[in-house]
């Protein structure tokens, strides 16, 4: 056998192993997930079950320092001006501010007037002159094997994510002598775009969302070395429903073929923005 006709063999091979190892850990869109890797959840089981068998992920992260500025991500509950983003983003902040992606690329500034945490979460809303259309929360829990999607801000610049829901993982903030305990989802991330490397600093306080568009949870953590992303379970963010009037639909179920022109469209529409802040 000729030397090309070997070269011509292996990229086939090349192409076709992953093609397939593609389809047996992930699936083709509307397949069940086979990773044996991945974590079935006990789905019927009451959240205190849920944590009671999870282990701890401890999180120490690092204080903001003064006169410095940080960027996170965060999405429109309502025309009202009321946001959601996670409470790290707003650690240490003396000034907040939204900057909403236009349909050129370029950004508008809108004041943060005033935020507030949830209790032992990491999930806060921010008030605003200024409001978008609202997304939709989603009224239950993701499950094992489901599609994420995932917008924000990776260090300061737009991207789109792809994930898929591992199980509950036990997060543990570590703030000095303060420990701070709250279940959350465990999400593997498949691909980040643009961009060939997963970047999540940045993303903290971006909404996952699920096929149908609803909002699962708040990016929380990441992990860029091991993949995987935490966000906040869908009971934690029941106390936003009171600020929420939700509007934003995708016209047709999220897929791996539109996710990122429909996160395109989330961003230039000011419905999920960057988040400055200013200690």
């Amino acid at each position: 056998m000729r030397k090309i006709d070997k070269i011509m063999l292996l990229v086939l091979f090349v192409a076709l192993f992953g093609r397939l190892g593609e389809r047996i850990l992930f699936g083709a869109e509307g397949e069940t997930v086979r990773n044996p890797l991945i974590v079935r959840a006990a789905l019927d089981a009451p959240q205190q079950a849920i944590g009671e068998s999870l282990s701890d992920s401890i999180i120490e992260p690092s204080p903001p320092k003064a006169n410095s500025r940080y960027t996170g991500s965060a999405f429109a509950l309502s025309r009202d001006g009321h946001w959601a983003t996670a409470t790290h983003v707003t650690d240490g902040c003396k000034r907040l501010d939204l900057l909403q992606e236009t349909s050129g690329g370029s950004f508008r500034r809108v004041r943060v007037d005033g935020w507030r945490a949830l209790k032992d979460k990491d999930v806060a809303i921010m008030d605003s002159a200024q409001g978008e259309p609202g997304l939709v929360l989603a009224a239950t829990l993701a499950q094992a094997n489901d599609r994420g999607f995932f917008f924000g801000y990776p260090k300061g610049k737009a991207s789109a994510g792809f994930a898929v829901h591992l199980g509950r993982s036990r997060m543990v903030r570590q703030n000095g002598r303060q420990r701070i305990k709250e279940i959350s989802d465990e999400w593997a991330v498949y691909e980040m775009l643009p961009g060939k490397k997963i970047a999540l600093g940045g993303n903290s306080g971006g909404p996952m969302l699920n096929a149908q568009g609803e909002v699962v949870g708040v990016v929380s953590a990441g992990s860029d070395r091991r993949g995987r992303v935490n966000t906040s379970i869908v009971p934690t963010l029941q106390p936003l429903l009171r600020f929420s009037k939700p509007e934003q639909r995708p016209t047709q179920p999220l897929t791996r073929d539109n996710y990122v022109a429909y996160g395109q469209q989330l961003r230039r529409t000011g419905l999920v923005s960057k988040v400055d802040c200013r200690t």
